[in-house]
């Protein structure tokens, strides 16, 4: 295949990618074939210099999981990061920028998982380097590629250009899908917040708007939200939440004081097609607060509405009132099968597709 075959494929993937973030695997692999090299990477990097999103191609599912665990990715061991990020926007780096030899003999699991799967050489640029946003395009040469130049590099720096303003794009497209969920939670009187992969604030229900302007409970600073009196950081939680989507974190009880209720905390992923992309909607913020009575309005009002039963009602209120599962199923003598297969009725009357949902439909109920 020619280069200008290879270019050609290159950049109508990577045109693809900007409307359809699922793509970016395919992007990624192009880019890669184009400038000789058999990975390809887009990488965010979070507040706290720890990697937000990682999207590599040309390497096994093993390998992510086994640098991210161990901690390869930070920048006191990866000279890769710690140099890369004071790169200005666009100037590419090639390996000999950087201390991978060195970092190796400094922590010698690093250097073995370098050399186990052949990536001694990189190439990389910065893409967005904002105090919001940092965000980098990388490739990876084996030992029998070597360090990348000539024609190579030059591949690598015209695509880069494309990759950014795709980049650009996913993110800009990432916003108006922040604004289209918070215009739903409005439709379902909710108090939410939709936060990004990287834990900051999109946008908001107006509901949450109110609540930011009435009260004192949270503050929302640099786009990240926190709870005033303990400072404790809610973005960082949400952040862990669009990271593994599989293991959903339990509420979280925000002290009220004299004159305030407690409110409860919801995190839930948001499900989309953006594969954790840097600055989609990455989880969803629902605040509610354990209501007295809820139960009696969910009976008198959510009952006949939503055709529930009696035991339906009950487990409704418990979930309202943040009680989990497997506690309502001690405190009605229940089983937990049961109690599940009634949230599952519960999801078809109200039409609510997840538990933050259904809790935000009953628990206006509670208002």
């Amino acid at each position: 295949m020619s280069i200008n075959v290879k270019l050609d494929e290159a950049r109508k993937a990577i045109e693809r990618a900007a409307f359809e973030p699922a793509t970016w695997d395919d992007a990624l692999a192009a880019v890669a074939a184009a400038a000789g090299a058999h990975v390809g990477q887009l990488c965010a990097m979070g507040s706290d210099d720890l990697i937000s999103f990682n999207r590599l191609t040309g390497l096994p599912t093993e390998f992510t999981t086994a640098w991210s665990e161990s901690g390869f990715d930070h920048p006191a061991i990866n000279s890769r990061v710690r140099i890369g990020l004071q790169a200005p926007v666009l100037r590419s780096l090639d390996e000999r920028a950087f201390l991978t030899e060195q970092d190796g003999v400094d922590c010698p699991e690093y250097g073995e998982m370098i050399r186990r799967f052949d990536i001694p050489f990189i190439c990389l640029t910065n893409l967005v380097s904002a105090p919001d946003a940092q965000i980098g395009f990388a490739i990876l040469r084996g030992s029998g590629q070597g360090n990348i130049e000539g024609e190579d590099r030059r591949i690598f720096d015209h695509l880069a250009g494309h990759v950014q303003r795709a980049v650009n794009i996913s993110r800009a497209i990432g916003v108006r899908e922040a604004a289209a969920i918070a215009r739903g939670m409005d439709a379902i009187h909710a108090m939410s917040f939709i936060c990004d992969t990287n834990g900051r604030v999109l946008g908001m229900s107006r509901r949450a708007e109110d609540f930011l302007n009435a009260n004192n409970q949270l503050a929302l600073v640099g786009h990240h939200l926190f709870e005033r009196r303990s400072g404790r950081n809610l973005s960082r939680r949400a952040r862990a939440v669009a990271m593994d989507r599989s293991r959903p974190l339990p509420p979280l009880t925000i002290p009220g004081d004299d004159d305030m209720l407690p409110l409860i905390a919801e995190f839930a992923p948001v499900p989309a097609d953006t594969a954790g992309f840097p600055g989609a909607p990455g989880t969803i913020i629902t605040l509610r607060r354990p209501w007295s009575g809820i139960g009696q309005r969910i009976e008198t009002q959510a009952m006949p509405l939503y055709h529930l039963t009696r035991r339906e009602a009950q487990v409704a209120a418990g979930l309202c009132s943040g009680e989990s599962p497997q506690h309502l199923a001690a405190k009605l003598s229940l089983g937990l099968g049961t109690i599940r297969t009634h949230i599952r009725r519960l999801f078809d009357k109200t039409g609510a597709g997840s538990l933050a949902q259904l809790v935000a439909i009953l628990g206006a109920y509670g208002d």
